[in-house]
This record gives C-alpha cells, structure tokens and sequence, in this order.
C-alpha cells in the first residue's frame, strides 16, 4: 500500500539533554509498536505512546495521522484522547475544526481566553468576547490581528474522576469552531496553571475575559484546597506575568449592575482585591446592558 504517516509534536521537559534523548527514544519504541498493534484501536495507539515514560518527561500536545493503514482514524478525537489520558493539558483546535500546533497560532501573537461549558453558546459569549477583545487590544497596544482569542472547555474534573460527561465535547468544538473560533481543551482547573502555561513565553501576556461570578470563585480561599501556599501563591502565579483579567458585569434582578467597582470580596480579601484592581491586573468590560441576562 502507499505509505501511512503519523506526525507528532512533542515538548520535551527532562533538563538534561540525555534525559531528551531516553525519552524521544522511548516515545520512539512506543510509536512503532503503537502502529502496528493497535491501529484499529486509537485510543489504545495514544495511550500506550507513554508506556515506561514517568509523568513529566513528555508533553505531547499534536497528533496527525493520515494514510490507508489508518483509514476512518479521527485526528480530531485523537487530539482529545491526548488531554483525556493526561499525555497534554492542552489542545488546540483552529477556526476549520481541526487541531493545530499552539506555536503556530501563537507566532507574535497574545493570547486571550473565555473559559466555559458553552452548552450553549449564547449571545452573551459573543458580547463578552467582542468587548474583552476591544479592551485586550487597548490595555496590550496591539492592534486585534495581533491577539489569538480561544474558547476554553476545561476537563479537569474528569481527567481526575472520569465523572463527568464529555460526550458531546466534539460537538461543542464544532459548534465552537464553526463560530469562527479557535478552541482549547484543558485540563487545568485553576486560573494560574493556564497563564503558567503561556507564560513559558515570556514575550506572550495573557488575558481572561470572565464574569464577576468567575472573579468570586479566583477569590475564594476554598478553589485553592490542596495548593502548597494557598490563595496567595495562586495570585502570586496568576500575575506574575501581568495576565490581565478583563471581568463581564452581572445584571441583578432589580436591574442594578454588579462590576469590578462594587464587587463584594470577602473583607479579608478586599484589600488583596484592590491591590490587584489599582495595578490594572483586573479591569472591568464596558458591555451592551441589554443583551445582559439578570443572574
């Protein structure tokens, strides 16, 4: 038959060169074997890349595969398989429907995130977007063509139960992209750990379009259980590399507005709020008033 062609992008996290080197070895065997024994299995094919490699040493974050040996193979569910079975915590999909390398959408570019369930996508999302681009670009001094904005679906709760119900994850990237979106998949439960993740560019700052019900979660001691240094650290994480939040007003039922000025944080955090707020890491978004839906 003609020739099958499996094309993978791989980060590789040992410090030392030789450490590289085992790894992309092994990953090497693994991709071999993969092809042969399990091309009518692609979930085991990707699950098995990893075999005798320890956490840490690989991040695998593309996959491409094309050719009559695999026939009916869906790259697009095989990008998904690589966050579900921890080998990435993070894909991405490009406004086609496709997977993309992050470096390629990235190339001098910012980026901004709304993170969401989007089931489904409301005309509220397209608001949010629409203003927190316009605030993004002013804040940045970069003109929008200059900014990569992302759809997030975070998965984290099921990468770590496998609880939660992802069935329609491919169709909610369909949707998504088909909106004329770029989509990533995470499976980063906190705020800090995505802005950690671009910040592996040090020339990138990062931007979050949220809601004010999202800044009561960042600012709750509680979303941080488990977190060596707590509230703090996570702040300290998610700043440090001037990642500016870019918060959506909430509508009350008696027809006043919830913003970035009357926001009620916990007295304890206030002052750790304000200081956030004056040193411009959380702004708020000028909105439409009548397309806000009262919460």
């Amino acid at each position: 038959a003609e020739p099958s062609t499996i094309i993978l992008h791989v980060n590789l996290l040992d410090s030392t060169n030789l450490g590289q080197q085992k790894a992309l070895g092994i990953l090497g065997v693994n991709l071999i074997f993969a092809a042969f024994h399990y091309k009518d299995d692609p979930d085991m094919l990707i699950d098995s890349l990893f075999d005798n490699l320890t956490w840490g040493r690989i991040e695998l974050d593309y996959i491409e595969i094309s050719g009559p040996g695999f026939e009916g193979f869906d790259n697009r569910k095989a990008m998904l398989r690589l966050v579900q079975s921890s080998l990435t915590p993070i894909v991405m999909f490009g406004k086609d429907g496709n997977g993309i390398l992050p470096q390629d959408v990235l190339y001098n570019k910012d980026p901004l995130i709304l993170r969401g369930i989007f089931r489904p996508f409301t005309n509220i999302h397209k608001d949010m977007i629409k203003h927190g681009l316009e605030g993004f670009s002013a804040e940045q001094k970069r003109p929008p063509e200059e900014i990569a904005f992302f759809c997030e679906i975070n998965i984290a709760k099921y990468v770590a139960t496998g609880g939660d119900d992802i069935s329609d994850l491919l169709t909610r990237v369909e949707m998504l992209t088909q909106q004329g979106y770029n989509v990533i998949i995470s499976s980063y439960f906190r705020y800090f750990r995505i802005s950690d993740y671009f910040s592996r560019d040090k020339s990138k700052k990062t931007g979050f379009v949220l809601s004010v019900e999202n800044i009561y979660q960042i600012f709750n001691e509680s979303y941080y259980e488990g977190f060596e240094g707590g509230i703090l650290a996570a702040m300290g994480a998610l700043f440090a590399n001037k990642t500016k939040l870019f918060v959506y007003p909430n509508l009350l039922d008696d027809g006043s507005l919830t913003t970035v000025a009357n926001i009620n944080i916990k007295e304890e955090l206030k002052y750790l709020f304000l200081h956030i707020s004056k040193n411009r890491g959380i702004l708020p978004i000028q909105c439409s008033p009548d397309i806000i839906v009262p919460v």
